[in-house]
């Protein structure tokens, strides 16, 4: 499987470019329950790390992780193989 958005790997995070989400809806949407609103953005617990996620102008950040746990982890935990900027225009 490919990841369906560009990303870019910094010191101690990674930045997912152009995607249009809504944490909000997508973390308190009754599917998981370890997630809090913060002033910084979201933080919870995603297999066994604390992450900090928030968005960016049109980017999504993750704070707190590396390319190996983005990838293995992370992307798949936010299901980010999926082209949700296609599907959502396609409404």
């Amino acid at each position: 499987m490919d990841l369906k958005y560009k990303y870019e790997v910094m010191k101690n995070k990674v930045v997912v470019k152009d995607i249009d989400i809504d944490l909000e809806n997508t973390l308190f949407s009754g599917q998981a329950f370890r997630w809090n609103k913060t002033d910084e953005g979201f933080k919870g617990v995603c297999y066994n790390r604390v992450v900090l996620v928030y968005k960016q102008g049109s980017d999504l950040v993750f704070d707190n992780t590396d390319k190996d746990f983005f990838l293995l982890k992370l992307s798949h935990y936010f299901d980010l193989y999926k082209d949700y900027n296609k599907i959502i225009n396609g409404f």
